[in-house]
Protein backbone atom coordinates (compact mmCIF):
# COMPACT_ATOMS: atom_id res chain seq x y z
CA UNK A 1 0.00 0.00 0.00
CA UNK A 2 2.63 2.20 0.96
CA UNK A 3 4.73 1.48 -2.23
CA UNK A 4 1.59 2.45 -4.51
CA UNK A 5 1.01 5.70 -2.69
CA UNK A 6 4.91 6.67 -3.37
CA UNK A 7 4.49 5.54 -6.66
CA UNK A 8 1.50 7.70 -7.09
CA UNK A 9 3.12 10.65 -5.68
CA UNK A 10 5.81 10.13 -7.88
CA UNK A 11 4.03 10.05 -11.40
CA UNK A 12 1.86 13.33 -9.94
CA UNK A 13 5.26 15.27 -9.96
CA UNK A 14 6.35 13.95 -12.76
CA UNK A 15 3.08 14.98 -14.66
CA UNK A 16 3.33 18.61 -13.16
CA UNK A 17 6.74 19.11 -13.97
CA UNK A 18 5.62 17.76 -17.84
CA UNK A 19 2.64 20.18 -17.89
CA UNK A 20 4.61 23.22 -16.74
CA UNK A 21 7.30 22.39 -19.45
CA UNK A 22 4.73 22.18 -22.07
CA UNK A 23 3.29 25.46 -20.69
CA UNK A 24 6.93 26.96 -20.63
CA UNK A 25 7.35 25.82 -24.31
CA UNK A 26 3.93 27.70 -25.53
CA UNK A 27 4.04 30.75 -23.83
CA UNK A 28 7.64 31.64 -23.11
CA UNK A 29 9.51 30.03 -25.93
CA UNK A 30 13.01 31.71 -24.45
CA UNK A 31 12.72 30.57 -20.84
CA UNK A 32 13.41 26.99 -22.30
CA UNK A 33 16.85 27.95 -22.13
CA UNK A 34 17.57 29.57 -19.35
CA UNK A 35 17.93 27.66 -16.22
CA UNK A 36 15.58 25.65 -14.63
CA UNK A 37 16.24 24.65 -10.45
CA UNK A 38 14.19 21.88 -8.97
CA UNK A 39 14.02 21.59 -5.22
CA UNK A 40 13.78 18.07 -3.40
CA UNK A 41 13.12 16.64 0.02
CA UNK A 42 14.92 13.51 0.41
CA UNK A 43 15.77 11.36 3.80
CA UNK A 44 19.16 10.93 4.93
CA UNK A 45 19.35 7.18 3.73
CA UNK A 46 17.54 8.29 0.09
CA UNK A 47 20.54 10.98 -0.29
CA UNK A 48 23.27 8.33 0.21
CA UNK A 49 21.48 6.38 -2.53
CA UNK A 50 21.87 9.30 -5.06
CA UNK A 51 25.24 9.92 -3.86
CA UNK A 52 26.49 6.46 -4.50
CA UNK A 53 29.59 5.09 -3.21
CA UNK A 54 32.47 7.54 -3.68
CA UNK A 55 29.92 10.10 -5.32
CA UNK A 56 29.61 7.58 -8.24
CA UNK A 57 25.69 7.37 -8.71
CA UNK A 58 25.63 11.61 -8.68
CA UNK A 59 28.80 11.79 -11.40
CA UNK A 60 26.92 9.31 -13.59
CA UNK A 61 23.77 11.10 -13.15
CA UNK A 62 25.22 14.10 -14.09
CA UNK A 63 27.12 13.03 -16.78
CA UNK A 64 23.98 11.59 -18.22
CA UNK A 65 21.43 14.30 -18.09
CA UNK A 66 23.86 17.45 -18.21
CA UNK A 67 22.32 19.29 -15.13
CA UNK A 68 23.88 19.95 -12.01
CA UNK A 69 22.77 17.89 -8.71
CA UNK A 70 24.11 19.39 -5.58
CA UNK A 71 23.08 17.55 -2.00
CA UNK A 72 23.31 19.68 1.49
CA UNK A 73 25.51 18.32 3.41
CA UNK A 74 25.31 15.10 5.86
CA UNK A 75 23.48 17.04 8.91
CA UNK A 76 22.13 19.88 7.03
CA UNK A 77 18.45 19.63 6.97
CA UNK A 78 15.57 21.38 5.74
CA UNK A 79 14.27 23.77 8.73
CA UNK A 80 11.69 21.55 10.74
CA UNK A 81 12.39 18.61 8.93
CA UNK A 82 15.10 15.39 8.91
CA UNK A 83 15.20 15.80 5.54
CA UNK A 84 18.44 16.61 3.19
CA UNK A 85 17.77 19.13 -0.05
CA UNK A 86 18.61 17.85 -3.68
CA UNK A 87 19.19 20.72 -5.52
CA UNK A 88 19.21 20.40 -9.51
CA UNK A 89 19.63 23.14 -12.18
CA UNK A 90 20.43 23.10 -15.70
CA UNK A 91 18.16 23.37 -18.93
CA UNK A 92 14.51 22.31 -18.44
CA UNK A 93 15.28 18.80 -20.71
CA UNK A 94 18.47 18.14 -18.72
CA UNK A 95 16.82 18.90 -15.17
CA UNK A 96 13.90 16.73 -15.97
CA UNK A 97 15.75 14.08 -17.27
CA UNK A 98 18.31 14.07 -14.06
CA UNK A 99 14.83 14.44 -11.88
CA UNK A 100 14.21 11.09 -13.62
CA UNK A 101 17.35 9.55 -12.99
CA UNK A 102 16.54 10.50 -9.52
CA UNK A 103 13.25 9.18 -8.99
CA UNK A 104 13.73 6.17 -10.88
CA UNK A 105 16.63 4.95 -8.26
CA UNK A 106 14.69 5.82 -5.33
CA UNK A 107 12.11 3.83 -6.60
CA UNK A 108 14.22 0.59 -7.15
CA UNK A 109 15.53 1.50 -3.35
CA UNK A 110 11.99 1.45 -2.40
CA UNK A 111 10.85 -2.06 -4.05
CA UNK A 112 14.13 -3.62 -2.72
CA UNK A 113 12.97 -2.36 0.38
CA UNK A 114 8.91 -3.67 0.32
CA UNK A 115 10.00 -6.76 -1.20
CA UNK A 116 12.61 -7.42 1.59
CA UNK A 117 15.53 -7.46 -0.30
CA UNK A 118 16.96 -4.87 1.44
CA UNK A 119 19.13 -5.01 4.87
Amino acid sequence: MVLKLIVLQVFAVLIFLFFNFLIALLFFPDAVEKPTYIKLLVSNAAAGSVIGKGGATITDFQSQSGARIQLSKNYEFFPGTSDRIILISGGIDDALKALELIIAKLLSEVVIVSQGWFV
